[in-house]
């Protein structure tokens, strides 16, 4: 009639609650002790047991009914469990109470509402554990998510009022198959249990699982201790379905590369190739498999498409980058990085020996990085030289189809040290401005921090900008010696246009007229000349440093200075992975035409540019014999250019918000405010300017710039270049701290706004404005 707890072997006599934590006391999991009354037992008898058991402690008494915890009905919260209880004064009546429950009007409800009944009442007297946290843990989420993990709710004390639903309780997501952490929801007084104890319920929870052969709700406590306790484990009696979670879809920074419709052709490869790129970068700096496998449906949903144009995915880029050690860091540079506002998402947990692995592995990458990158930009060479435009012509289609395979390749699996160069810029770039932030709080430390990162050395992207200079001056100074120098900067530099990613547009390599309007239109008189400009900014740069290495004093000056470096240094590979990358790009552009062109004649294709409206793997398949609908394909390309068009005749908003699988709508139009007196950005160069505002839409519109405006427009890529030579100041709608536009503003000092919002609407064509770039902001005056 009374059993000792570990000795209970039948669920019909004593109870499924009972069985089950016989069970796990059984497999070596901690359980409180206790003992079972059968239904047959007098409640008196539990006393003489129950004097030895409380020792002077409460006892808890629990109901354990037969059918009770079941994988189609758990009774939970139906029949009562008393906690507190006395053993010399309430023991007797706390065991009466428990068993009247399972008469109560609340239990026959659920009985007919689910069609089951109890067989049998079992009664479960045990030491109550002096819990320091309590809680639930689900070893499967009862709601659909991301990941295979498992989910635990907890509150401080006992957890009657957490299962009464009485309280807002903390969350915590666990590792199924290693001990990851991530919190995603914290109590309000920030109480939380630690994590070593954390990493031992999953171990208990997985163990449990594994025991039962199925999914388990288990409640636990963590003594004063430190010690755990499980103290039921069940059955999870239905996965319950809960809203798809919301997407916040941004093309902050993207839009400067691709800021047209994309083609099939560039999607395809784009969507592939942040997810490996993401992915590398990962395992470069020693992520484990499993946990990349766990943040597999986030890295291939990195990039997406709305009305043919390119997003970031920013829930799942946070959700990657909150995942990993120093998350929160990561994702607000990351946010900096691009010039966006992501998402808030749950901080990861990463056991030590873990992160002393990234550790290692981060150092081995970034102790030889210069070299990393020297054998990214040799491979691209090494790339270019096989696909050079006059080599193609020669090609067969085969050829073609593996200089194709040959830029995946290089994108999808040797993109690691640009991808290198990126994360040194972008955390580089971050901890410094911080730092300066938190040791210089009463100086300018925006303008501090830009100061130190204008008028670098031998930056690739200031490079063209000179040649052109260079060149511009020759054709009106030596016109003789003008024409060889123009093949030579098309050769070097002729790729490097705006719209250089897009595969369709054409570079002034084919076209080389766009170049010679620039031109005409470059080099104004009375303008200084790049290579000055950058030598005055490049002065002040040093006497910036001096400057900030002063304040810092003996200490810190130890600690920023190799930083500085750092920073400036990862920059300019930045510019130089980008410069490859558009090298690259171009190639395949060439390659894309080349295939373009046998297929019109082998009557597949009506014109050659229709091969950008086939993906990667369908060119492949054409090519290579093992498509599917080879002589649909015309029809096919015919649909998509008309899907295409549409596209270009939207103006979707910069930011835009849906449930996962659902569209946003294209159709929000963007803000047409009337202009303002004053209006805010965020400052990527400092400085102080005034003139005439030149609202222009695309680069071509630049050839009407003049000395000293202030140059206004969405965004700006390479292709702009030119036009940064003569303004005194910049104002964009998009950008980030490290896009294009930012790094040559600070290369020669030109005050500049990004992330104005409807700049393009506000500001008035022609008005007079003062930019203010180490306050961010801009005021017309007339």
């Amino acid at each position: 009639m009374i059993v000792p707890l570990e000795r209970v072997n039948d669920a019909a006599a004593h109870g499924g609650k009972a069985f089950a934590l016989a069970r796990l006391m059984q497999a070596g999991l901690p359980v409180p002790p206790g003992f079972v009354l059968d239904e047959s037992c007098e409640a008196r008898l539990a006393l003489a047991p129950g004097f030895a058991l409380a020792q002077g402690r409460p006892l808890a008494v629990r109901s354990s009914a037969a059918g009770e915890d079941s994988a189609t009905a758990s009774f939970a919260g139906q029949l009562e469990s008393i906690l507190g209880v006395d053993a010399a004064h309430g023991l007797e009546a706390a065991v009466a109470r428990c068993r009247a429950s399972r008469g109560s009007e609340r239990v026959a409800a659920y009985q007919q509402r689910r069609g089951v009944r109890l067989a049998g009442m079992g009664v479960i007297v045990q030491r109550q554990i002096d819990a320091r946290f309590a809680g639930v843990l689900f070893t499967r989420r009862p709601e659909p998510a991301d990941g295979d993990e498992m989910l635990c709710e907890y509150c401080e004390g006992l957890g009657d009022r957490l299962v009464a639903g009485e309280i807002s309780p903390g969350r915590v997501a666990l590792g199924r198959t290693d001990d990851g952490l991530r919190w995603e929801r914290e109590l309000e007084s920030g109480a939380r249990p630690q994590a070593e104890a954390m990493a031992r319920l999953a171990a208990a929870a997985r163990a449990a699982e594994k025991l039962f052969g199925c999914p388990q709700d288990i409640e636990w406590a963590i003594d004063a201790e430190g010690r755990l306790w499980l103290l039921q484990s069940r059955p999870i009696t239905a996965l319950a379905a809960a809203p798809p979670r919301q997407v916040l879809w941004s093309n902050a920074n993207v839009n400067e590369n691709f800021p047209q419709p994309l083609s099939p052709l560039l999607y395809s490869i784009a969507a592939a190739g942040y997810t490996s790129y993401f992915t590398n970068l990962g395992r470069a700096f020693g992520v484990s498999a499993r946990r990349l496998e766990r943040l597999e449906p986030h890295l291939r949903s990195i990039i997406g498409v709305q009305a043919g144009r390119m997003y970031y995915n920013l829930s799942s880029i946070h959700a990657v980058l909150r995942g990993m050690p120093f998350g929160a860091y990561l994702a607000r540079w990351f946010d900096d990085f691009v010039g966006a506002d992501g998402p808030s998402a749950p901080d990861g947990e990463w056991p030590v020996p873990e992160v002393l692995t990234i550790a290692a592995n981060t150092t081995w990458q970034y102790a030889f990085l210069g070299r990393r990158l020297r054998a990214f930009e040799a491979t691209v060479d090494a790339y270019a030289a096989r696909t050079a435009p006059a080599r193609l012509g020669g090609k067969s289609l085969l050829e073609l189809r593996d200089d194709l395979r040959g830029f995946l390749e290089i994108r999808l699996r040797r993109w690691t040290g640009a991808g290198l160069a990126d994360a040194a810029a972008m955390a580089t770039y971050g901890t410094l401005k911080a730092l300066l932030a938190r040791w210089l709080p009463q100086e300018n430390a925006e303008r501090l921090h830009h100061g130190l990162l204008q008028g670098l050395d031998g930056l690739a992207s200031a490079e063209p900008v000179t040649a052109l200079w260079q060149l511009a001056q020759l054709k009106r100074t030596n016109p003789q010696a003008f024409e060889a120098a123009l093949a030579d900067y098309l050769e070097r530099w002729g790729f490097r246009f705006s719209g250089e990613l897009m595969l369709t547009a054409p570079s002034f390599q084919e076209q080389p007229e766009e170049l010679l309007a620039i031109l005409e239109h470059y080099a104004a008189e009375g303008v200084q000349p790049p290579a000055e400009r950058l030598a005055v900014q490049k002065r002040e740069r040093l006497a910036t440093t001096r400057k900030v290495l002063r304040l810092l004093g003996p200490l810190r000056a130890a600690a920023v200075r190799p930083l500085i470096a750092a920073a400036q240094a990862s920059i300019g590979y930045r510019e130089r992975a980008r410069l490859k990358q558009a090298l690259l790009y171009s190639r395949l552009r060439r390659v894309a035409l080349a295939i373009g062109e046998h297929l019109v004649r082998d009557r597949r294709l009506a014109e050659r540019d229709d091969v950008f409206f086939l993906t990667a793997a369908e060119l492949d398949e054409l090519l290579s014999g093992t498509a599917m609908f080879p002589h649909a394909v015309a029809d096919l390309v015919a649909t998509r250019r008309r899907a295409h068009a549409a596209f270009a005749e939207l103006e979707p908003a910069d930011v835009l918000r849906a449930r996962e699988g659902e569209y946003p709508s294209w159709q929000t139009p963007r803000s047409r405010a009337t202009s303002d007196a004053e209006l805010k950005g965020a400052s990527v160069c400092g400085g102080k300017t005034s003139g005439r505002a030149r609202v222009l839409s695309t680069v071509h519109e630049a050839r009407s710039l003049l000395p000293g405006d202030i140059l206004v427009t969405r965004q700006t890529d390479p292709g702009w270049a030119p036009a940064f030579v003569a303004i005194a100041g910049l104002v964009l709608e998009r950008g980030g701290m490290l896009s294009h536009g930012a790094i040559l503003a600070r290369e020669y000092g030109i005050p500049t706004l990004v992330g104005v919002a409807d700049a393009t609407t506000r500001i008035p064509d022609g008005a007079t404005v003062e930019l203010d770039g180490d306050l961010g902001v801009l005021g017309i005056v007339r």
